[in-house]
Order: structure tokens, then C-alpha cells, then sequence
């Protein structure tokens, strides 16, 4: 009986040994093949399709490895998602990264300030012309917004007004650049395009993509939490946020997206 037990010992430890060395195999193949993230191809010769690098990359904000998104609509396999996918359009449009201030110079001594890290993702913008009527593309968060002409560069509105404006005025009977669902900002929108630079002069917004900007109050669509009568602004002439009488009369700027 004890020679018989050992046999069946040294069968058992033989067959454990073989099972163990193949998990080790199987689970280093695993890890080896799961060190980078890949997609299922390379991008198409029109550079319209990006691989989950490169998505990784943009939200991860890495802005030198990942361009502006191309005009038109990425390149999806051609069996489109299941109920519980989304296309490469979807994922990118709802990619958003929050924007750095655009100061560049550090003021801090012991102390590491704004333009010593320079936080947040680099501001970045295109426009898009439709019939004279332009866009301007915000390129991190996805949202776009109206750029003000000559003409109406200086018009004001109470903060109600504001809100028609934007939402049944803008452009050809509320319909701008093809859109007519343009709305006032809220406070955290109209503060991400504000270029807090002190080597450029007011109005501090980036002046390539937003001509026409005055150096003055724009209304938000945020009323003011400790007194519901005043709304919130950013004052263009030093990027501050004011609290002002909905009545009073500033600029506006609109904007759509999410």
C-alpha cells in the first residue's frame, strides 16, 4: 500500500508540473500581448481613422500626436456597432479635455504657479466657414462657438435678450452657419476660451480666432446663486468674472455643443 501511493504521488506531482508550466506560458503570452494598446488596423491612407493610441494619447493630452479631427466622418468598419457599441465619430465628439489658461511666464519664486506647470491642455482652434458665417472650433472641449463680425462686434443686450439672441436672433432668423441650436454659455464655458497671457493686451482671448472681441463685459447664462436678480460675466478687459444686474446691457458671444 505505501509503494502504491507512491506512484500515484509521482503521477499527480508529474501532471501538476505540466498543467503549472503551461498556465505560466499562457498567462506570459497574455501579458506580453497586452503591454500596448492596439486596434484591429492601421489608419486608412486619408488619415480619417485614428487607433486607441492615438485616443489615448489626445485625452491623456498629448497634443503632438494626435491632429484635429479631419473634415467629414471617420472611416468605421463596415458592419456598423451592436446595440451596445459606438462608432469612432461618437467616442471622438465626446472626447473633452480641459484647457489650459495661456500663460506661459512663471511670476512664482518659492512657489510653483500657472505658468511654471502650464496645466491643462494647450488652447486650440479652427474655424469653419459656412456662407460668411464662421465658426470657431474649440478643439478641446468640443464646443463651438459664434466669431463676432464688425458689424454686430458691439451690440449689447440685457441678459434676457442675450438668451433670444442667441437662441431665435443669431444669423438668418436664428439659423447661424447652418446651426439653430445656438444658446448663451454658461459661466465655465465663456471662461475656457479667456487667455490669461499677461504678454498679450486686452481683450485677453486668443484675438486670431476671436476678432472683433471687446474689451468689455459678455453674459452667461448663470445666474448669480447669492442674488437670483444678477447673472454672471466675464469681463473681457482682465478675464475676471463679474456679477452684473440682469437688466444692464453687455456683449454676447454664442455658443453650441454639449
Amino acid at each position: 500500500m505505501f509503494k502504491k501511493h507512491n506512484k500515484v504521488s509521482w503521477k499527480y506531482k508529474l501532471l501538476y508540473g505540466v498543467v503549472s508550466i503551461s498556465l505560466t506560458v499562457g498567462i506570459g503570452y497574455l501579458i506580453i500581448r497586452a503591454g500596448t494598446i492596439d486596434s484591429p488596423g492601421a489608419p486608412d491612407s486619408a488619415g480619417r481613422m485614428y487607433t486607441l493610441e492615438n485616443i489615448y494619447d489626445y485625452v491623456t493630452e498629448v497634443d503632438s500626436a494626435v491632429p484635429s479631427k479631419p473634415t467629414g466622418a471617420f472611416a468605421d468598419p463596415s458592419v456598423g456597432p451592436g446595440s451596445t457599441m459606438h462608432t469612432t465619430d461618437q467616442i471622438f465628439d465626446n472626447l473633452a479635455r480641459i484647457p489650459a489658461t495661456g500663460q506661459t511666464t512663471s511670476y512664482g519664486t518659492k512657489l510653483r504657479d500657472d505658468g511654471y506647470y502650464e496645466s491643462g491642455a494647450t488652447l486650440r482652434y479652427s474655424t469653419t466657414d459656412v456662407g460668411g458665417e464662421i465658426i470657431v472650433n474649440d478643439l478641446n472641449t468640443g464646443l463651438m462657438w459664434e466669431q463676432k463680425t464688425v458689424a454686430n462686434k458691439a451690440t449689447t443686450y440685457t441678459w434676457e435678450n442675450a438668451q433670444i439672441y442667441c437662441e431665435d436672433q443669431i444669423g438668418t432668423t436664428g439659423t447661424y452657419a447652418g446651426y439653430s441650436d445656438w444658446r448663451l454659455p454658461n459661466i465655465k464655458e465663456l471662461v475656457s476660451i479667456v487667455k490669461y497671457d499677461a504678454n498679450i493686451s486686452a481683450p485677453y482671448i486668443d484675438q486670431t480666432y476671436f476678432p472683433n472681441t471687446q474689451s468689455n463685459n459678455y453674459w452667461s447664462s448663470t445666474t448669480n446663486p447669492d442674488n437670483t436678480g444678477s447673472a454672471l460675466s466675464v469681463y473681457f478687459h482682465n478675464g475676471n468674472v463679474y456679477y452684473n444686474y440682469k437688466s444692464n446691457t453687455y456683449c454676447v458671444r454664442c455658443v453650441r455643443g454639449q
